[in-house]
């Protein structure tokens, strides 16, 4: 354990190791210096394959995922960055009727920028050491995110953060009752957002029309500047850490500002078969036949598919 190269990577690295070393001997009952060791021996490896990797001209693309665990190191000794009262997800859509919970906190952007992220800086410095390219995990979290109370378990009880919601003067002005339509925005006490799945099939027509077309705004348009500035204050910060290409994952329920950030910010966008129009796909983009959330290209069939089919669906 008093081995020179253990020695620097220990200091070399004592920013985060040290965090959590204690932190997983606290939840394991160990000595720190055992994960730091474990550390030690992983980037060794790891180190050796990159090195590898890059000699024969291959490049190696990491994942940068958009939370963090509330049972975590970064969560224990830095809570003030998260907000552990709610947890990430995604609204409903075509493939996931209930939305989805993701079941992590999400950011205090607020805290992050006081020292110009750099919690999040630390981390793309590190991953340069292994990666050339990383894959921005739901790059639509940079702009907003779906946040859902932590006590809750589906993605319907959602709420966009941050939002633009309604004063309860504005909604009285539409002539709209609150039950079955609003809820209140948890960041702005007082305010309300529309509920992603409304009961308004029993209000009179002329009230279904006022109510549709704020359902429409709130979800579609209202927000097109406000997020578009919101992910202009991080991610150039968060660009500029590293010299690593990113590449952002834009799939979903996509606000129309994201392509504009992204085409400015030279990030490469993820096009995927079957979830936007093949013709259109942009030069700066990484395309693929399916993720990790969707069937196999070859599930995707139902049958074994001949060479032929294979390429038309291509």
């Amino acid at each position: 354990m008093k081995a020179r190269p253990y020695l620097k990577f220990s200091r070399d690295n004592e920013y985060w190791l040290d965090e959590y070393a204690d932190f997983c001997a606290h939840r394991d009952g160990l000595e720190p210096d055992f994960y730091r060791w474990v550390q030690w021996h992983l980037d060794k490896q790891f180190s050796e394959v990159a090195s590898y990797a890059r000699s024969k001209g291959v490049a190696l693309k990491g994942d940068l995922p958009i939370g963090i665990s509330a049972d975590s190191a970064d969560a224990f000794w830095h809570p003030e960055l998260f907000n552990l009262d709610s947890t990430a997800g995604a609204p409903p859509d075509y493939f996931s009727r209930d939305g989805q919970n993701w079941g992590f906190p999400t950011y205090n952007w607020d805290e992050m920028a006081k020292d110009d992220y750099a919690w999040w800086k630390a981390r793309l410095r590190k991953m340069s050491e292994y990666f050339d390219a990383y894959r921005i995990d739901h790059i639509l979290g940079f702009f907003r995110i779906w946040e859902i109370p932590v006590d809750k378990g589906s993605g319907l009880y959602g709420h966009f953060n941050p939002a633009l919601p309604y004063s309860v003067q504005e909604i009285k002005e539409m002539h709209l009752p609150f039950e079955g339509l609003f809820h209140e925005d948890p960041r702005h006490p007082g305010m309300y957002q529309p509920l992603i799945t409304p009961h308004s099939q029993s209000l009179p027509q002329w009230q279904q029309e006022v109510f549709g077309a704020l359902y429409n705004d709130f979800f579609y348009h209202r927000h097109d500047d406000f997020w578009k500035r919101n992910a202009e204050k991080k991610l150039p910060a968060l660009l500029c850490a590293s010299g690593m290409l990113a590449c952002g994952e834009d799939l979903g329920m996509v606000p129309a500002c994201v392509p504009d950030v992204m085409n400015h910010e030279k990030i490469l966008s993820l096009k995927m078969r079957g979830m936007q129009n093949e013709g259109s796909w942009d030069y700066l983009s990484v395309c693929a036949t399916s993720s990790h959330d969707m069937e196999t290209l070859r599930m995707q069939c139902d049958h074994d598919p001949e060479p032929w089919e294979v390429r038309n669906m291509l």
